[in-house]
Formats: C-alpha cells, sequence, structure tokens
C-alpha cells in the first residue's frame, strides 16, 4: 500500500527536505491501546521531527526523549514511516501530515 508521503515517484530527490516534521492527531478510530504519548504532540508545543543525517533515517522531539522504540535508525524514509505509524496507531495517534 503506497503513502501519501513516499517519495518514491519524485524525480529531483535532492529537493527533497532531510528534516520533516511529523504531524500527529488522536485517531477517531478507538483502537487497543498499548502505551502513553506526550499530549504535547498535538498541541503544537512539541513536534516529532525525522531526520537524515549520513544517510540514515532517525526521530527526535524537540523537548524530552523518545520512548525506547523510535531510538532506532532506518535506511530510508518509508521504513521509518511504516514503523511510526504502526507505533502510533496501536496507541490511538495518526499521522496526520508530514511537512518537509
Amino acid at each position: 500500500m503506497p503513502y501519501a508521503y513516499s517519495v518514491e515517484k519524485m524525480k529531483n530527490v535532492a529537493n527533497v527536505s532531510t528534516d520533516r516534521i511529523l504531524m500527529l492527531q488522536p485517531s477517531d478510530t478507538p483502537r487497543r491501546v498499548t502505551g502513553m504519548v506526550d499530549k504535547r504532540l498535538f498541541t503544537g508545543d512539541n513536534k516529532l521531527h525525522a531526520i537524515q543525517d549520513a544517510g540514515l533515517w532517525f526521530l527526535r522531539y524537540e523537548q524530552g526523549a523518545l520512548p525506547r522504540p523510535l531510538q532506532q535508525r532506518w535506511t530510508n524514509f518509508n521504513q521509518l514511516m511504516k514503523f511510526t505509524t504502526t507505533y502510533f496507531n496501536s496507541r490511538n495517534v495518526d499521522v496526520k501530515e508530514v511537512i518537509s
């Protein structure tokens, strides 16, 4: 299933930002909750960044520490998004938008 944030079809990938902000929102559809999420992610006080450094992608909050499962590195942005979307979906949170 292709995601809206896929960069596969872009011809000039050099223009794609290496620092993207993941906009999160509480899910409209209740799911089984397996953990808590920092509520500041929904107010804009704390943003979740996806950053590419030395060819690897990683996540970083503007404030505070990441949960252990999100403290890893991915070889491409689509892998990061697949893992991150699954992680937040299990916590009743949707990735609403990716800002590059």
